[in-house]
């Protein structure tokens, strides 16, 4: 069972990692789905990189907690239920409901209203044509907190990295 200590430990730790890839890592912008929407008529003037925080909706969701009832104890980790699109993206096909998408080009492109609605509609369109790139941002998060727990602060802890990870993983929810 883990103390206290360890517990604010390890989970600012998660909770760190999941946050700084989102933020630190930048992601080309609209690539489609099989990075293939340029290729396939896409313009070219779009082309860029960003972070995945525009609202900081996701961002701000993860948080990370401890279950003292579930067995030795689990670490849960919460986050905004489309985190699963952002981590595994989105195959072409489905258009996507406006009111994100206004929401989205209203706080990252800085638009007014009416702009926003339109570049909505935009946005939605290409979705649907080329699909969302995904960033698999959750296995770089675990990766680099398994680095993290092989060193240093693991040894401090005392613990495993089956004993912090393996329930988290299984544990990984929408709120």
């Amino acid at each position: 069972m883990f103390n206290d200590y360890q517990i604010k430990v390890i989970s600012k730790l998660i909770e760190d990692e999941f946050k700084k890839a989102l933020l630190l890592k930048t992601y080309p912008f609209a690539p489609g789905f099989n990075n293939d929407a340029y290729g396939k008529g896409r313009d070219k003037k779009y082309r860029g990189t960003g972070d995945k925080k525009a609202s900081g909706g996701l961002f701000n969701s993860i948080k990370v907690d401890f279950d003292k009832n579930e067995g030795d104890g689990s670490f849960i980790l919460y986050m905004n239920d489309y985190w699963t699109t952002v981590d595994e993206g989105r195959k072409p096909g489905k258009y996507v409901p406006i009111s994100p998408l206004k929401k989205w080009a209203s706080l990252r492109l800085g638009l007014s209203d009416k702009e926003a609605t339109g570049a909505a509609f935009g946005i939605s369109k290409n979705i649907y044509k080329f699909g969302i790139a995904p960033t698999y941002f959750y296995e770089e998060a675990v990766t680099q907190t398994e680095k993290i727990l092989e060193g240093p602060i693991g040894d401090m802890l005392g613990k495993t990295i089956e004993d912090i990870l393996d329930n988290l993983l299984e544990k990984t929810i929408g709120k």
